[in-house]
């Protein structure tokens, strides 16, 4: 009988492993395969039997899955509180659009108790992660004061980020700091350029926001601040892209 040298050990457990990997990380991406196959012929109960299984395994897009199938109601009762938890679950595990979404209940007390809080904790980890919509919510909590000290510099800085990648609320919000002089100087025109910027990335409330300030300018300074709006949009082409919701 041979035996086993200690040389041989490291390729016995290589073996183990993918071994492992084969036969049960696998069964799990071909589950998935299934999952998104019932959700695109709109079979949402097979989807939401699908991606349950392999969000109980701890698949933290499935989570994510689930949890938007429990706030919209697809193939399973309309559930914020088990949305809640299965963004809780997944954001735990570090998927950036689950963090921002549960961030997102905190702030308005869908499914949770509303907790600015929270909410700014949950923004925080996806606004590091890159997330520009976080980055837009964020600003809003430094802006008001919730959740967080009241921090206009904060705000304006994320606002800015947010604004030239595509987020337009951070775009509008931008036109009220400058309407009110938060953080900045206070300047009609100036939020009128961001109110036009907004409007021309293709946002209504931009153009809402625009047309309430028509008295508040000459035609002149209108049309120039419309200008520089373009200009603005031109130098920074990435905030024509479109920003998806979570």
């Amino acid at each position: 009988v041979r035996i086993m040298t200690k040389n041989a050990q490291p390729y016995i457990i290589k073996l183990l492993t993918l071994f492992v990997i084969l036969f049960v990380t696998f069964p799990v991406h071909a589950d998935m395969t299934k999952a998104r196959k019932a959700m695109a012929a709109d079979d949402f109960e097979t989807a939401f039997k699908e991606y349950m299984e392999n969000a109980r395994m701890g698949n933290m897009f499935a989570q994510y899955i689930v949890a938007q199938m429990y706030a919209r109601g697809e193939g399973v009762k309309r559930d914020m509180r088990e949305a809640a938890n299965w963004y809780g679950l997944a954001a735990d595990r570090g998927h950036v659009k689950s963090q921002n979404n549960l961030a997102n209940m905190y702030m308005d007390g869908f499914g949770v108790l509303q907790n600015f809080t929270e909410a700014a904790r949950w923004f925080k980890r996806a606004a590091e992660r890159g997330n520009y919509l976080s980055m837009a919510s964020l600003a809003e909590l430094y802006q008001h004061g919730e959740g967080v000290e009241m921090d206009f510099d904060k705000a304006l800085v994320l606002y800015h980020e947010a604004a030239e990648n595509g987020v337009r609320k951070a775009m509008n919000n931008l036109g009220f700091m400058h309407f009110g002089g938060h953080g900045v100087q206070q300047s009609y025109k100036l939020a009128y350029r961001w109110f036009s910027v907004a409007e021309f990335a293709g946002d209504t409330q931009g153009a809402v926001n625009k047309f309430d300030m028509r008295d508040f300018l000459s035609d002149y300074d209108k049309s120039q601040a419309e200008l520089d709006a373009q200009q603005w949009l031109a130098d920074h082409p990435d905030s024509l892209k479109k920003i998806e919701e979570n």
